[in-house]
């Protein structure tokens, strides 16, 4: 499969909305972020996530993002919503990226799952609050309350 170059991957960004997948990774009762080392949302506590590749399936997209940003295998597959996300820094220092974003439900395939970060995040950590976090974050970390399981 041919990908972008990095010309090309920003004039999509300059041009038109991203499509990408956010995992909401829960194990034992908590949720995961990682810390993220680029824009957009550099600095922040994020889900794991990423763009869609053409020719990709959604399913394709979760998995393989568990495995490079994460280094695990993930089930589950619910989608707990679709959302628009503004930003005003986006990569490539880009100003008003545009993400359509679709968030995934997905637990760890192992009981005691070893997180592995590359190198789009710098740390983390199970969390059970959403203080403090973005509005995005809060907003789905709310879902979690009136879901059935």
């Amino acid at each position: 499969m041919n990908y972008l170059s990095e010309e090309e991957y920003k004039k999509v960004f300059e041009l038109a909305p991203v499509c990408c997948v956010d995992l909401f990774v829960c194990h034992k009762d908590k949720f995961l972020l990682a810390k993220r080392t680029m824009e957009p949302a550099k600095g922040e506590w994020w889900f794991p996530g990423g763009r869609v590749r053409k020719g990709e399936k959604l399913e394709g997209a979760i998995k393989r993002i568990a495995k490079d940003e994460l280094g695990i295998s993930v089930k589950g597959d619910r989608v707990i919503g679709v959302f628009s996300l503004f930003f005003d820094k986006g990569p490539f220092g880009l100003r008003n990226v545009h993400n359509i974003v679709v968030c995934f439900l997905v637990y760890p395939v192992d009981d005691d799952p070893n997180i592995v970060l590359d190198k789009t995040h710098t740390e983390y950590k199970w969390f059970d609050k959403c203080e403090g976090l973005h509005p995005y974050i809060r907003r789905i970390f709310d879902w979690k309350y009136w879901v059935k399981k």
